[in-house]
């Protein structure tokens, strides 16, 4: 859930419409691959470096968003109908304009990868990656917001917090020192 939430801020930060397709193609090819919620996190820092610098780059495309999606420099290759050899020869020259090559690429990974993370959520490590969302968003339930600090998570930070106050008490030096005997008897019977 943070990562989509990550991700479709990121997007939104360059200038990128996340609803427009572009952030459902790049979860679909994280989870092509098995990605997890630190790996699209990883490549959607990626996209937006190349983007906030406006020219492609290897680092960013190779070594980054590679290392999320594998077949990412194939992909922009192909979307642009070039070969591998000539993507890396304009990147180098920094003429490869990020916009349009990630608009390109984005678009044929919707179309190599459409339907992976649905796929991907009947795996095992999908299943895992929804019980911890589901998790999440149960702890919050909890914790809830009430905005008025009567919250179980407020009230139970108050109680922390006396308990704290509490224990560097003479009140509870006391305490100690009087269970200390007695427990240790308990212990060595």
């Amino acid at each position: 859930m943070e990562a989509l939430t990550d991700t479709f801020v990121k997007f939104r930060t360059v200038g990128m419409d996340p609803m427009n397709g572009s952030m459902k193609a790049l979860t679909d090819a994280v989870a092509h691959f098995g990605g997890n919620s630190d790996i699209l996190h990883r490549a959607s820092v990626a996209i937006q470096q190349m983007t906030g610098k406006g020219v492609i780059s290897m680092e960013e495309l190779r070594q980054q968003l590679g290392e999320a999606v594998p077949s990412a420099m194939q992909i922009m290759a192909r979307s642009m109908g070039m070969t591998v050899a000539e993507l890396v020869g304009k990147i180098e020259t920094g003429t490869v304009q990020s916009q349009t090559a990630i608009r390109k690429m984005l678009a044929e990974m919707a179309q190599t990868f459409d339907g992976s993370g649905v796929r991907m959520m009947t795996t095992w490590n999908g299943i895992v990656q929804s019980m911890e969302t589901r998790w999440k968003l149960f702890l919050k339930d909890i914790a809830g917001d009430t905005g008025d600090g009567t919250s179980y998570f407020n009230t139970m930070k108050q109680m922390m917090d006396e308990l704290s106050q509490w224990m560097v008490g003479s009140e509870a030096k006391q305490f100690a020192s009087k269970s200390a005997t007695p427990c240790l008897s308990c212990l060595k019977a």
